[in-house]
């Protein structure tokens, strides 16, 4: 997920792409950050800006995934 060093939020668009690459629902995302289904789905809705924080942390997780699968999914073929 390229971004601008200005731009901080994510839009409801780029959440659920990243959800799909992710394989995960919104109430996974959910339970995974310890936050209410409801609050996922008004970010996803774009009904309430989501934190600065979030595109952090999910392009963490993709890049995880993606060293996952070239490290250790790699080794195990």
């Amino acid at each position: 997920m390229k971004r601008t060093p200005n731009d901080n939020t994510m839009t409801p668009d780029e959440l659920a792409s990243v959800l799909a690459q992710l394989g995960w629902t919104q109430a996974e995302l959910g339970r995974r950050l310890g936050m209410a289904p409801d609050t996922v789905s008004r970010w996803a809705t774009g009904k309430v800006p989501m934190p600065v924080w979030l595109t952090a942390h999910v392009g963490l997780l993709l890049e995880l995934r993606e060293l996952h699968g070239r490290y250790i999914s790699a080794s195990n073929d």
